[in-house]
């Protein structure tokens, strides 16, 4: 195997091995995007049953005070208590839907890193890989052989002088 085919071989290698790692970095990103989303519920259900027990216990010492829970004020008070309640829940579920959103963005940010990454390796490996001549080889297709000096402006082999090939001194 020559030199160019191993560098050829090892490019591929390592661009495969980069593009793989972006998507496993965007699969890892995506599982911890769902289990934020599901944190969240979680503690948006902890706010609300929470601003519950808080709604119960208003309830309780509002009639240990000798008043109608079902009445006027202490109605409000419930109200207001239910829906600071409910927008607590909404401020957990959002911080968590939003740190779940930012890991989606960095599991999409590696993969397009991982396959930028791959597709340099393999244009530098072609560049590499093709800029080296290899043994036996001109460098130029077609089997072409180019011998440095055949036509020189002293051809000694008795050729056609320096005016038959311009651009060749």
């Amino acid at each position: 195997m020559s030199t160019g085919t191993g560098a050829g071989i090892a490019g591929v290698g390592q661009a495969a091995g980069q593009i793989g790692a972006g998507f496993a970095a965007k699969r890892q990103a995506e599982k911890n995007a769902d289990l934020l989303e599901e944190l969240g519920i979680l503690a948006a259900a902890d706010e609300l049953r929470a601003g519950k027990k808080l709604v119960g216990t208003q309830r309780a010492a509002m009639a240990a005070s000798g008043g109608d829970p079902n009445e006027g004020t202490f109605i409000d008070i419930q109200a207001e208590t239910a829906s600071k309640a409910a927008r607590s829940a909404l401020r957990a579920k959002f911080a968590f839907d939003s740190a779940a959103f930012a890991q989606e963005e960095a599991g999409r940010a590696a993969l397009i890193a991982g396959i930028v990454g791959g597709a340099g390796t393999l244009l530098g490996t072609a560049t590499s890989v093709l800029g080296q001549p290899q043994a036996g080889s001109t460098g130029f297709s077609g089997g072409t052989t180019r011998q440095v000096g055949a036509f020189s402006r002293n051809n000694s082999a008795g050729g056609p002088g320096p005016s038959a090939f311009t651009g060749f001194a």
